[in-house]
């Protein structure tokens, strides 16, 4: 079933004109950093974005609206990821893509964004655009801890028979062999989990990858499917994988590595 609710605090968000935490209607902690670099330029692009999608200087465009603010969640800003997200759920600006609209709320969420939690949430309990999976629903509602939030988890059951064996992960983003953002010094790790037979977490490792070596950046278990990770300084070629791990036995599945590469500035 889809809820409506997530289509309104979706619409939210478009709505935005300002960039502040409080006028998006979003947890500080999903607010971006200003600092030099990526992020300062992510946000030139996300205030353009707003302009398009509102016609500060003419017809409002929410094509170039999309787009811009594409951009600026490519470069790591977290409330411009979010909207992205709406807009593809919404289809306003893009062609609708529920698959990637979670891909991008999962990136939000990773960043400290709880409406995309929530909506992630949803959309896992209704299986659009990713598998049904009661357990991550749960997981992304007890991330999100809105009320709304706190309802559903409340209410949330599966429905589902469960498999009789633990399943690998799919990695979603970053994809095999991909090439992101120049000088990006965070990457979101976005994966999506089929019902388990049992609940799980997941063991997520990162690694950097020279001629001769690897070398670990980052490994830990985490219960929702995304994480936002630094990028080791001066790492060019990375690669990650990720497990499910049952929480009740031994047992745990593992997918295979996707490398990717962070160009340099």
């Amino acid at each position: 079933m889809r809820i409506a609710t997530r289509v309104c605090v979706a619409a939210m968000a478009i709505a935005a004109v300002n960039s502040s935490a409080n006028a998006a209607g979003i947890s500080d902690s999903s607010a971006p950093v200003a600092e030099e670099g990526g992020l300062a330029q992510a946000q030139v692009w996300f205030e353009r974005a707003l302009a398009l999608d509102i016609g500060a200087a003419g017809a409002p465009d929410a094509v170039q609206a999309f787009a811009a603010m594409r951009r600026a969640g490519e470069s790591g800003h977290t409330q411009a990821a979010f909207n992205v997200a709406v807009m593809l759920d919404s289809g306003r600006g893009a062609p609708r893509d529920v698959a990637q609209a979670a891909v991008w709320y999962a990136r939000a969420a990773a960043g400290g964004n709880r409406r995309a939690a929530f909506n992630l949430g949803q959309l896992y309990e209704s299986g659009e655009g990713v598998p049904t999976n009661v357990d991550l629903a749960r997981a992304w509602y007890a991330a999100a801890g809105l009320p709304a939030a706190r309802e559903r988890l409340a209410e949330a059951r599966s429905t589902a028979d469960r498999p009789a064996v633990v399943q690998a992960p799919e990695p979603l983003f970053p994809p095999r062999k991909s090439s992101l953002a120049p000088g990006l010094q965070q990457v979101d790790l976005v994966w999506t989990s089929s019902l388990e037979p049992e609940a799980v977490r997941f063991f997520v490792e990162l690694r950097t990858l020279d001629a001769r070596a690897s070398h670990e950046a980052w490994s830990g278990f985490v219960d929702v499917s995304s994480v936002r990770l630094p990028v080791p300084p001066g790492a060019q070629n990375l690669a990650w994988r990720v497990s499910a791990v049952a929480r009740g036995s031994a047992n745990y599945a593992v997918s295979g590595w996707s490398v990717f590469r962070v160009p340099p500035t």
